[in-house]
């Protein structure tokens, strides 16, 4: 090591030697730890953003028996690329649960289907998580397949997967996370309603609101109604709910908590008197406005109005402008 140091440093000077060994340092640190990956590969598995314990790391050779393998194999879809499984065992005490309630159930048979379910990807490289799905007997609900921990029921993904596809459809185009993420629109779109379902119930109540938007839009030709509401601070969508009216958004409303309901200081939306009626039973410190859209699309068709009413006037008295 000395002698590499004398002859940096009569190659650059002396000003120059300590970034050389600097950087000859930082090389051969980064060597070691790609051995060091290499040698001891590292499963990641992601749960909810906000749970107790997100991501925890289970080294193959730490000890852990819910890890069973670690493979490389070539991606059937690109041949080209290799893609990473991790062949995991449920705990005992993960094993049996109702994917509805949740209780603890009696094993139904001894089918064990084995699924992969794809998770973030490993650097460039896909990443899947491979178990056994037994299925359970809940007294309740009756013989389903059991209660995954990293996944949603009925998804080919996890968790951590949905939630990150959720965001990114919310902050960007959805064909662009469908190319970020190397999945179908449609899949985006599943995520999302998996994460909205999961989660909706969860957030709404935990939410402080202070500016929110009402609205109601048409499709279907007109035939069929959405009432949808906004947090203005942060741009979401945080409710929505089909129909319109006195009785859909008072939905909305009683599902607030009174704190959430006294912290609510402007409510934007169209004339509709419906929903003047409800902001006035509601949210009682509330100021009730307009929103701009309307304003000038209510002020542009008055100034339609009066021209197109002084030119049949004009036309009708033989005068011209």
């Amino acid at each position: 090591m000395l002698s590499v140091c004398s002859r940096i440093s009569d190659t650059y000077g002396p000003h120059r030697c300590i970034r050389k060994i600097s950087a000859l340092v930082c090389f051969h640190s980064a060597l070691l730890c790609l051995y060091h990956l290499a040698t001891t590969p590292v499963v990641i598995i992601s749960g909810y953003p906000w749970s107790r314990n997100p991501v925890s790391f289970c080294a193959l050779d730490g000890g852990l028996n819910n890890v069973l393998d670690f493979l490389i194999e070539k991606d059937k879809h690109h041949p080209e690329e290799d893609i990473f499984v991790a062949r995991i065992v449920l705990w005992e005490e993960e094993r049996f649960h109702c994917p509805i309630c949740g209780q603890k159930c009696k094993k139904y048979d001894r089918m064990n289907n084995v699924k992969r379910w794809r998770s973030l990807d490993l650097s460039k490289n896909k990443f899947y998580i491979e178990s056994e799905t037994p299925r359970c007997i809940c007294p309740e609900h009756g013989v389903l397949v059991q209660q995954i921990p990293w996944a949603f029921p009925d998804s080919d993904y996890t968790k951590a997967f949905d939630m990150r596809a959720a965001y990114a459809a919310a902050v960007m185009p959805i064909n662009t996370v469908s190319k970020e993420y190397r999945i179908k629109w449609g899949t985006v779109t599943n995520c999302v309603k998996r994460v909205q379902g999961d989660s909706a119930a969860v957030i709404l109540p935990l939410r402080k609101l202070k500016k929110i938007a009402i609205d109601e839009t048409s499709y279907k030709m007109g035939y069929k109604y959405i009432t949808v509401v906004q947090d203005l601070e942060t741009s979401e969508i945080i409710w929505a709910h089909d129909g319109h009216g006195d009785e859909v958004l008072r939905l909305f409303f009683e599902s607030l908590t009174q704190e959430q309901l006294d912290g609510i200081e402007y409510v934007v939306a169209d004339g509709a008197r419906w929903i003047t009626r409800q902001v006035e039973n509601y949210c009682k410190n509330a100021m009730r406005c307009v929103d701009p859209f309307h304003v000038v699309s209510w002020t542009t068709e008055t100034l339609d109005y009066v021209r197109k009413r002084l030119s049949d006037d004009t036309k009708k008295n033989g005068s011209h402008f």
